[in-house]
């Protein structure tokens, strides 16, 4: 028969091994996991769809990009950020845009990755819809459109012209594009969500300023982002 080994204290005395500290520790260290696995779940469910970046590109943008490509050195010396077109002076420009506010007042909609192709006349964004108030046909059972609205206070609409969908952990990501948009003319403009196959004067779930005098510009490389949707 197989002897049981002491262990003794720094006193002699003989140390008793307590079952009840042994199955604390070990439900200590259950909940630690627990705790750390679903913190982690939460931030891998927070991570943007891979939609949610990548650039959306009509043909007049591909004419633009494919030119400067191809025939010119690129970048221009006084200007990184843009591209020179010798036959009639334009440059190919990327702006990143930031909206003072990307949320509506209830947090059920965001806007992010805000993209504003200069030459191009195209605005784009991705937009998350929170699906337990947004989830009919995954986030796409509603009309997404443009307020514009120019210095003198005319106001125009802008139906978008291309959009694709992704649904991640109880959200949608609706990456979307709006062409004919030149935002040199308009210093207000407004992302609204509505009912499906509504009319102008129809009130929208959602409002949020885009672009306008508040609202932060900057010039980014079109290069180093990802092009991959093509129209």
């Amino acid at each position: 028969m197989k002897k049981k080994k002491l262990k003794y204290d720094e006193y002699g005395n003989i140390e008793e091994k307590s079952r009840f500290g042994n199955a604390l520790s070990i439900l200590v260290i259950m909940i630690s996991v627990a705790i750390f696995a679903v913190i982690f779940l939460r931030i891998y469910q927070a991570r943007d769809s891979e939609i949610s970046d990548r650039i959306i590109m009509d043909d007049h943008a591909h004419k633009a990009y494919s030119y400067c490509a191809l025939d010119v050195k690129l970048p221009q010396e006084d200007d990184p950020h843009s591209f020179f077109f010798p036959e009639d002076g334009l440059k190919f420009n990327c702006y990143s845009v930031h909206p003072a506010t990307t949320m509506d007042a209830d947090g059920r909609l965001q806007i992010r990755n805000v993209y504003y192709l200069d030459s191009a006349d195209n605005l784009q964004m991705t937009i998350r819809l929170n699906t337990r108030y947004y989830g009919k046909n995954n986030g796409l059972g509603y009309d997404l459109r443009l307020k514009l609205i120019d210095e003198h206070g005319n106001v125009s609409y802008t139906e978008s012209t291309y959009s694709v969908s992704d649904v991640r952990w109880g959200y949608t990501f609706i990456r979307v594009a709006f062409s004919n948009v030149d935002l040199s003319d308009v210093p207000s403009v407004r992302l609204q969500l509505l009912p499906q196959n509504s009319k102008p004067g129809d009130a929208a779930y959602a409002n949020i300023k885009v672009f306008g005098s508040d609202v932060y510009k900057q010039a980014t490389n079109i290069y180093s982002l990802d092009t991959s949707f093509d129209i």
